[in-house]
């Protein structure tokens, strides 16, 4: 199972969780694994829960994407 973790500024609306949810089931069958998608809702937890990250696969934004190749 592969996590997919995609950015607060693309999934506070519907059509944009639509669309990552279609991006999971074209790696999914790429991949030829699961792959589990979720949305992050809020900014300032996701980056206070950095220290927590267990996703496999992110696409997320600039200062997260620091804080992850710091750690």
């Amino acid at each position: 199972m592969i996590r997919f973790e995609v950015c607060p500024h693309d999934t506070e609306f519907k059509e944009g969780l639509e669309k990552w949810h279609k991006t999971a089931g074209y790696i999914s069958s790429i991949l030829k694994d699961d792959v589990v998608f979720e949305g992050v809702k809020d900014y300032k937890e996701d980056l206070e829960n950095i220290d927590e990250e267990n996703s496999d696969l992110v696409y997320t934004y600039v200062e997260k994407a620091y804080e992850l190749y710091k750690n």
